[in-house]
């Protein structure tokens, strides 16, 4: 803020510069206020941002590893069941264990998803 000599060009007095502060201290806050929607919308406008980054991301986790997991972990049993449903037991033999073997990946896939997010503080 620029403030002009008096007219009569004396320095101001105490009491002037002290009015003076005041108000620039007012005038401050005014243009603070005036700054801070834009702020505020930045702020959120980048949070949004990155929650849309992440929700991409973990969209296609679920597609790209979780979903075909959990799919061929489907088709395992499926198997293991037509196979005992026609008593071919001996050629179901290891299915169940290799089944077993991809549901503990799932859930390890899915600890890791979950590190993941707590790790990017959101939980």
């Amino acid at each position: 803020m620029t403030v002009a000599d008096q007219i009569s060009g004396e320095p101001q007095d105490r009491d002037d510069t002290r009015l003076l502060r005041a108000i620039a201290q007012q005038i401050a806050g005014v243009v603070r206020a005036h700054e801070l929607p834009a702020t505020v919308a930045a702020q959120r406008d980048h949070v949004v941002d990155a929650t849309r980054t992440e929700c991409d991301r973990i969209r296609e986790d679920l597609r790209n590893e979780l979903g075909p997991s959990v799919a061929g972990t489907g088709l395992g049993l499926q198997a293991a069941l037509d196979g005992l449903a026609r008593g071919h037991a001996e050629a179901v033999g290891s299915l169940p264990a290799r089944t077993l073997d991809e549901v503990t990946a799932a859930v390890g896939e899915i600890r890791r998803m979950i590190d993941s997010l707590q790790s990017k503080g959101h939980g």
